[in-house]
């Protein structure tokens, strides 16, 4: 039987390279160019992703299992995200290179407030199903997903969405029905002190008192918000396919619960706008459904970046099993 986790690697990164030409058109002109239907991979990513090329979605879930795989926890997730962004991506989100610039555990904090306190981008959500991957479960992986999370996302609303995600995986994983995978995950994520689990880890400190205080006074509005909007997806509804991250999730819920791979992932490709992240977020949720990614997505599925742990030449299909298994035998 294939690994679940390495099957959902393989998802979320065909998902992620099929909506990297699609990336920040429009539906129209995404229609005039490919039309109706968006089945292979195409030329046409804004970034110079050649066709099948994995974008900063997957490259960073993948950097984050090569984190877990050398030990270390989350200084060496750390450390494994720095040196993806010291080789110099071709796409790194503002907040995510913010705070991977200073180096320490509390950069997301710092990054989060030098915006304000406003900045709820969806550079966390979409590399945290990294986490499930690497083998984490239950209140563990939620913990860690929150920490993973903050690393360069301390906003309470991309913390929240992200405890939500991987619980929702490890649901979907375990056979539960669409709906009920969700509102099971939504209560995990009611039951985490998502405060104290950063306090716990230092990435809320004395030293950034400002927002461990905005962090306390948000998180339950934080959590409603997400309950909302994983709702609002479940019946249908896309408000948007932004780089928000509220509407990164509702929208990756509205079409992940459809009846195949392509049912799925297809809908955010051809919606345009963020449609590489969006797209990467319902290619984890197939993924853990157990969806099979058509077979002709997988051959030339390769990365678009090369940092040490990886050489963006390398057929993800060979080189991801030895990044899983490391990663899962990290103790």
């Amino acid at each position: 039987m294939p690994d679940p986790h390495l099957q959902t690697l393989l998802s979320l990164t065909a998902a992620d390279a099929l909506g990297a030409a699609t990336e920040f058109k429009t539906p129209e002109a995404i229609r005039a160019r490919y039309g109706e239907t968006f089945t292979d991979y195409q030329p046409g990513s804004v970034f110079g992703f050649a066709p099948g090329e994995g974008t900063d979605d997957s490259q960073m879930t993948v950097a984050t299992l090569l984190g877990y795989g050398r030990g270390g926890g989350l200084e060496s997730v750390l450390a494994a995200l720095r040196a993806w962004l010291e080789a110099g991506p071709p796409d790194v989100g503002g907040l995510t290179r913010a705070a991977l610039r200073s180096g320490t555990l509390d950069g997301g904090v710092r990054a989060w407030a030098e915006s304000g306190f406003q900045s709820a981008g969806n550079g966390g959500l979409m590399r945290i199903a990294a986490v499930w991957v690497a083998g984490f479960t239950g209140e563990v992986l939620a913990r860690e997903s929150a920490t993973v999370t903050a690393l360069t996302h301390a906003d309470p609303r991309c913390v929240s969405a992200s405890v939500f995600l991987t619980a929702f995986l490890e649901a979907l994983h375990a056979e539960q029905p669409y709906r009920n995978a969700a509102e099971a995950a939504l209560r995990v994520m009611d039951g985490l002190d998502a405060r104290r689990v950063l306090l716990d880890a230092g990435i809320l400190g004395l030293t950034t008192r400002a927002a461990h205080d905005t962090f306390r006074e948000r998180e339950r509005q934080a959590r409603a918000q997400v309950r909302a909007r994983v709702r609002a997806g479940l019946e249908g509804h896309v408000t948007s396919q932004s780089g928000f991250v509220l509407d990164t999730l509702e929208a990756a819920v509205a079409h992940a619960g459809a009846a195949s791979w392509l049912a799925c992932v297809e809908p955010a490709v051809l919606r345009g706008d963020d449609s590489d992240t969006v797209a990467c977020v319902v290619g984890a949720m197939a993924g853990a459904r157990g969806l099979e990614v058509p077979a002709h997505l997988l051959p030339p599925l390769c990365l678009g970046h090369s940092w040490p742990g990886w050489e963006r030449e390398w057929p993800c299909t060979e080189h991801f099993p030895a990044v899983v298994a490391a990663a899962r035998d990290r103790d």
